[in-house]
């Protein structure tokens, strides 16, 4: 039975590891917020992250089309998401951790329906 139980223990330690590795925020610049204002594209509450895309008015390098990583479906609900929080065409101002690479992309941290001024946590900000 103990032969069991730590068996049990070592693969639940295996597994534990592994899914910190996939939840790594590294390519993300958590010293750097980034707030960008613009029309929701798209809003897609998919497994493992939900995506947002935000139209950005103006020119490179802040203006276009930029990309943000959600948490995870079970994260956002826990702070209050829900798949219809945000639609196609709602006008949105967004806190991202900017990606590394310098590009239109980061993790979303929050966002507000600039329209009614509701505000949705969505990372570690």
């Amino acid at each position: 039975m103990k032969a069991k139980a730590g068996l049990l223990v070592l693969v639940a330690a295996m597994l534990g590891g592994t899914a910190l590795a996939h939840h790594a925020t590294t390519e993300f610049d958590h010293k750097r917020m980034v707030t960008v204002e613009g029309v929701v594209r798209e809003f897609r509450w998919t497994s493992p992250h939900a995506w947002l895309f935000v139209d950005v008015p103006g020119n490179a390098p802040t203006g276009g089309r930029w990309a943000f990583e959600g948490a995870s479906i079970s994260i956002m609900l826990r702070y209050g998401w829900k798949s219809s929080s945000v639609k196609a065409g709602d006008r949105v101002r967004v806190v991202t951790a900017p990606h590394r690479d310098g590009g239109r992309s980061g993790e979303l941290l929050s966002l507000t329906l600039t329209d009614s001024g509701k505000v949705l946590k969505a990372g570690s900000l």
